[in-house]
């Protein structure tokens, strides 16, 4: 998941939230503010969330405010800040196309 390319990330997270949208008859960019929390972790431990996205909005990285030391600990090694932050230092085009889906999706 670390290596993937930002828009397969973003096609592969929207098709997470607009599923989980469908399911529960709620907006799908609702889904960092309203999903079970186990549910995120399960997502982003599986790969159906990517960091790309969870760490550009700010719901997401509210959300992640709220999970307990276990969820953390479940997800620590693909939510590693050092990789993250040096990523997105060095992929700022790429950033920047996360960051545009984002608003466009009206993703809070």
């Amino acid at each position: 998941m670390k290596q993937e390319s930002a828009d397969g990330a973003i096609q592969r997270t929207f098709t997470t939230m607009l599923e989980w949208g469908q399911q529960n008859d709620t907006p799908f960019e609702h889904y960092f503010l309203y999903a079970n929390l186990n549910r995120i972790t399960h997502d982003v431990k599986e790969g159906l969330i990517s960091p790309w996205v969870l760490l550009n909005c700010s719901s997401g990285k509210k959300a992640l405010t709220n999970l307990n030391d276990e969820q953390i600990e479940i997800i620590s090694t693909i939510l590693d800040p050092d990789y993250w932050r040096a990523t997105f230092q060095r992929k700022v085009a790429d950033l920047e196309l996360v960051k545009e889906v984002i608003k466009e999706g009206n993703i809070p």
